[in-house]
């Protein structure tokens, strides 16, 4: 395939592929799609990343399970219960993520994809598109026909306040600026039910590995995690709390500059991660230091995306909800769309606790 299967979560891929073959007519409607036992072989994937991947198109309205049979397609338009006008049909909604970030990043991959599904289904096609500081916002507005803006995290306030001046409608996501309708997960309730549970089962010495101080998440979720300890009368240690990246390579390193920082016996109990995408980085970092998980450190995360591929090694963490905040996305830009924008709101979508088999009570 033309993208390579080692930068791009594998379910996703096989299911653009599939989708793409269905709306080129490769796959025409009433066709059976190739088995799993084939998928799995052209891609080497599980066959838990082949049944993901065929169930994203039943969802989407494209392909329909066939006891016995196999997998068929259903069509090239999802179902809705309603014909699409042409106008929706072929309205375009700008996805902007920074330039420094990166879509292989779980969140953002989870996030594009939902967002790619909701907008869909309301009859638009999703762009993505990376910006730069170097880059003119306004030539680029002036050059595609964006029916609607969706920002993704940190980007200069400039582009909003150019969008809000064009009263074009736009929503921001995973970061707040008085100049949007803006859609957070409720950052600071998530980190302080896993920061509360950790003081719950004993653990008083906690390090923090945090993301990067100019992202509104790891400013929520420090609140979070401070609220918690104050809660429970207990003060961090100001040297173990870490910033770091959200991604395995930063998690990694900022878990070795924790574990440096420690003398003797005085260590953690317990590490908090600001996402899921750390864990791995921090569970090698661990490893090297011969501390077994939960036994010997408990680690918690935030987000409950299935693409870090540990979901499977039932991790205790924060389940942000990433579907809920692209319905709420998409749903608030339609609500722009039919009346005039609204600005300078937040929507703070609900999280869950979840518990996993990575903490424990302290070792003694």
């Amino acid at each position: 395939m033309k993208e390579d299967l080692k930068t791009n979560y594998l379910y996703i891929q096989v299911y653009r592929d599939l989708r793409e073959q269905i709306l080129n007519g490769t796959f025409t409607q009433g066709a059976l799609l190739p088995s799993e036992r084939e998928i799995r072989e052209l891609y080497h994937v599980e066959r838990t990343t082949v049944r993901k991947a065929l169930q994203k198109l039943v969802d989407e309205g494209l392909a329909e399970k066939k006891p016995g049979i196999g997998t068929q397609v259903k069509g090239k338009e999802p179902v809705s219960g309603e014909e699409l006008s042409s106008s929706q049909k072929n309205g375009k909604v700008a996805f902007f993520l920074n330039s420094n970030e990166r879509m292989i990043q779980p969140f953002y991959s989870a996030l594009f994809y939902s967002l790619e599904v909701n907008c869909r289904k309301a009859g638009y096609q999703l762009v993505m598109s990376a910006l730069s500081e170097q880059e003119n916002f306004e030539a680029i507005l002036d050059d595609e026909d964006y029916s609607c803006i969706i920002f993704a995290s940190n980007l200069l306030p400039e582009y909003f306040e150019v969008t809000r001046s064009r009263r074009m409608p736009a929503v921001l996501i995973n970061k707040y600026h008085e100049a949007l309708p803006c859609i957070l997960p409720d950052n600071v309730r998530g980190m302080y039910l896993v920061t509360d549970y950790l003081l719950g089962l004993g653990h008083r010495k906690i390090g923090i590995i945090k993301g990067r101080t100019d992202y509104t998440s790891t400013e929520e979720r420090m609140w979070g995690c401070l609220a918690a300890c104050a809660n429970r009368g207990v003060t961090p240690c100001r040297d173990w709390i870490i910033e770091s990246d959200f991604n395995q390579k930063s998690g990694y390193e900022a878990m070795k500059s924790l574990m440096d920082r420690c003398t003797g016996k005085d260590r953690p109990t317990a590490v908090i991660a600001f996402s899921d995408s750390m864990l791995s980085g921090i569970l090698k970092a661990a490893a090297e230091y011969d501390l077994r998980v939960p036994e010997d450190l408990s680690v918690t995360g935030f987000d409950h995306l299935s693409e870090t591929g540990l979901f499977l090694q039932s991790f205790t963490t924060v389940e942000a909800n990433v579907d809920i905040l692209a319905k709420v996305a998409v749903d608030t830009l339609l609500h722009q769309i039919e009346s005039y924008p609204e600005y300078s709101s937040k929507i703070v979508t609900q999280v869950e606790l979840v518990i996993g088999s990575s903490t424990d009570v302290p070792c003694s």
